[in-house]
Order: structure tokens, then C-alpha cells, then sequence
């Protein structure tokens, strides 16, 4: 389910006027979802473009950063950022992404 289909570059084309969205995804130990989680991110018809995706990993031990890692080699056309969260608790991770978000809005997506 890896590429960049066609709609979303011709939807990119034709919404230069959209503003940057910034969905933060607070993670710890979601390695068997989170690959899903960011398919479904990245499969909305708001374009990637205008997305920025900050993944705040809770300094994660089963494998969710290599997970992670492996989806930005299959679609390099998605801006992700992942961040680290040394608190490893979900309101230090809102705090964090906000704190690096650039998006107009910013929306937020469990990772689970």
C-alpha cells in the first residue's frame, strides 16, 4: 500500500490555498499499529503536502521506531517527524509535538 496516487497530486496541484495541517500521534509500544495508523493518515484526501506528521514516541521498546522508520523508506513523499518523548506519557507528547508543530491546525491521532 506504498505510492503516491494520482488523485492526491492532482488534488495537491489544485489546493495550493490549503493550510498546513499538523497531525501529532503520541506513541508508546505500538509497533503491531502503528503502521496502520499511518496508512490511514496518509491515505486522506487532504494532500500530503499540506500535512505534516510529528510522532511523539514514548522512547518505545518494541519495535514501533523501526516500524516507523520503515514506513518513511516506502513513502518518502510524507513529511513525518518522529520526536522523542523521555516522559513517556501522552500529555508531555501533545505538549511536545505543539511545541514543534508549524501547521495552521493541528489535529491529533492516537496510535492505537
Amino acid at each position: 500500500m506504498t505510492g503516491y496516487p494520482q488523485r492526491r497530486m492532482e488534488s495537491e496541484m489544485n489546493n495550493k490555498s490549503l493550510s498546513l495541517v499538523t497531525v501529532i500521534i503520541p506513541v508508546r509500544n505500538e509497533a503491531e499499529s502503528i503502521q496502520q495508523v499511518l496508512m490511514s493518515v496518509f491515505n486522506q484526501d487532504y494532500p500530503l503536502g499540506k500535512m505534516e506528521i510529528l510522532v511523539v514516541d514514548g522512547m518505545s521498546s518494541d519495535g514501533t521506531r523501526s516500524q516507523m522508520k520503515d514506513f518513511m523508506d516506502e513513502n518518502p513523499q510524507v513529511n513525518l517527524t518522529i520526536l522523542d518523548n523521555p516522559q513517556q506519557i501522552v500529555p508531555p507528547a501533545l505538549n511536545i509535538g505543539i511545541q514543534q508543530a508549524t501547521g495552521e491546525f493541528i489535529l491529533r491521532v492516537d496510535g492505537h
